[in-house]
């Protein structure tokens, strides 16, 4: 996923929005997610995450995530967006990242997925 850098110590709005269809491609097309771990091939929930990476330590931190059900989407046609967003303090060099517990199920739109911040 994208990652994005402060430049400027301040408060910043960060916000992500993922759109999940409800089938993953074929295990074929999941090649550039080989190093991602399986646990199942069709989870009940996808997650969104939001991390923080300090400039000072190097932790990384989850600071936002949401979750949402398959259940939801009870066609094959069916798509959900997981939206989150928040103000967090950041330092000058910080940088901020989005992950997905399920890249695979990701929507191709680029209209559909997005990922910023900006200073408050």
């Amino acid at each position: 996923m994208a990652d994005c850098q402060s430049k400027m110590s301040g408060f910043y709005y960060i916000f992500s929005q993922l759109t999940f269809k409800h089938s993953p491609p074929s295990r074929k097309k999941r090649s550039q997610y080989d190093v991602i771990t399986l646990h199942e091939d069709l989870p009940n929930h996808l997650d969104h995450f939001i991390y923080h990476i300090s400039s000072e330590t190097g932790k990384h931190e989850k600071i936002l995530e949401g979750s949402k059900s398959r259940c939801e989407m009870p066609s094959l046609n069916d798509e959900i967006t997981s939206s989150l967003g928040a103000v967090f303090y950041l330092a000058s060099g910080d940088e901020v990242f989005v992950k997905a517990s399920h890249p695979w199920f990701i929507s191709p739109s680029k209209e559909r997925n997005n990922f910023g911040l900006y200073m408050t």
